[in-house]
């Protein structure tokens, strides 16, 4: 028989305080580099859409291939303002309640969404990114990697642990009304 170690609620309130800062770091910091790099590297965000060297991309694809290619970005950052959202919540010491379900929820669904969106983006820029190129050398690449399944399964399985933690609350509150 298998037995559970908890750690003490101090402790797991200061991780939690720690991971609730750090979510909001990496919140701003991952849609803030796609666009600096956007910005910056036009060029290498071209070839890393997989289209030849060669490839002369407009202002306006590049702008819109930016807004594209932040999408991703905009949704994970989503998913860690919900991380940090529940990462609060337990460092003021508060576990099993319907706001930690509803933000655990909210970071599993967004998670999956952006890696779901992780696959669309590299087939968009591409056809857009080559759309001025004369026929026979526009593009349409695909990219699946593992870090996108991973995002999907890690996704899902949040998802799913929040909606057993939505029936334990509702088990406890139910419980809670007999006694």
């Amino acid at each position: 028989m298998q037995t559970l170690r908890t750690p003490s609620d101090a402790k797991l309130r200061r991780y939690s305080g720690f991971l609730a800062h750090a979510s909001l770091l990496l919140a701003v910091l991952i849609p803030g580099s796609v666009l600096f790099a956007w910005i910056d590297m036009p060029d290498e965000m071209v070839r890393r859409a997989g289209l030849p060297p060669d490839t002369q991309s407009a202002l306006w694809q590049l702008a819109f291939g930016a807004l594209i290619a932040l999408s991703p970005a905009c949704l994970l950052s989503a998913a860690l303002h919900a991380a940090r959202r529940c990462f609060l919540l337990f460092h003021r010491g508060v576990y099993l309640t319907v706001e930690v379900v509803c933000a655990l929820r909210a970071f599993g669904g967004r998670v999956a969404m952006a890696s779901f969106a992780s696959v669309i983006v590299p087939p968009l820029l591409s056809l857009l990114l080559s759309i001025g190129n004369p026929p026979g050398s526009r593009a349409l690449t695909f990219a699946l990697s593992s870090s996108t399944l991973l995002g999907l399964l890690v996704g899902g399985t949040l998802w799913a642990l929040a909606a057993v933690m939505a029936r334990a609350v509702a088990m406890a509150d139910e419980h809670a009304q007999f006694v």
